[in-house]
């Protein structure tokens, strides 16, 4: 971990014990997305970890349930409803060319979760740094009180994720590794409640209303 953190967002929690996670936490969070199988008019999906997704378990998808598709971002994301399914970047060729037959939108949505997660990398987090992310999250309709609420209710399980894991991302978190920490820190009920936030925050309109 480095060693140049700054404290600056007050989201240092006071209970995280570095690598105290169990075995079995480490491996509920480091979880894969599932299989992908990308057909010609529609989407296999296997094993996805989610369990309050559309999609938990094993599902098939078809073209008229995808309103957008954006393969700029990683994981890849498929919006369908009110949610955004998580796929793995190995999929891109697949998904780019299943949108285009099928004429889905390609979309590039900006990674909200990802600048709200940012103080959990394993790098300096900088006064610079956190202004930038405030003036982002702003355009967002997160101000100071949500984003310092919403990165509260995560340090414990993310720090854990980040470096009990030893995975010490250093460049970019989203929305899928949220999901994957707070799915072991909450019970069903919680996490059934925390799964619909995060993706109201993952669809929430910028200033000029896109989504």
């Amino acid at each position: 971990m480095s060693s140049h953190r700054n404290d600056l967002s007050g989201v240092w929690p006071n209970d995280y014990v570095p690598f105290t996670s169990t075995r079995d936490e480490i491996r509920k969070m480091m979880v894969g997305l599932g299989t992908f199988s990308i057909q010609a008019n529609k989407i296999r999906i296997q094993d996805y970890p989610f369990q309050p997704s559309k999609v938990y378990g094993s599902m098939e998808l078809f073209p008229h349930q995808i309103s957008s598709i954006d393969i700029s971002s990683r994981p890849l994301t498929i919006r369908t409803g009110d949610e955004l399914i998580f796929v793995p970047a190995t999929e891109t060729e697949n998904l780019s060319m299943f949108a285009l037959a099928h004429q889905i939108p390609l979309v590039k949505r900006d990674n909200v979760w990802g600048w709200l997660l940012e103080p959990f990398l394993d790098t300096e987090y900088t006064e610079e740094t956190h202004q930038k992310l405030a003036v982002l999250l702003s355009a967002y309709g997160l101000n100071e009180t949500l984003v310092r609420l919403a990165r509260n209710e995560v340090a414990t399980p993310m720090f854990k994720y980040n470096f009990d894991t030893m995975l010490w991302e250093w460049c970019c978190l989203g929305a899928d590794d949220v999901l994957r920490a707070m799915r072991v820190a909450c019970n069903a009920k919680d996490f059934l409640d925390f799964y619909w936030r995060t993706m109201s925050i993952c669809l929430l309109p910028d200033e000029f209303g896109n989504t």
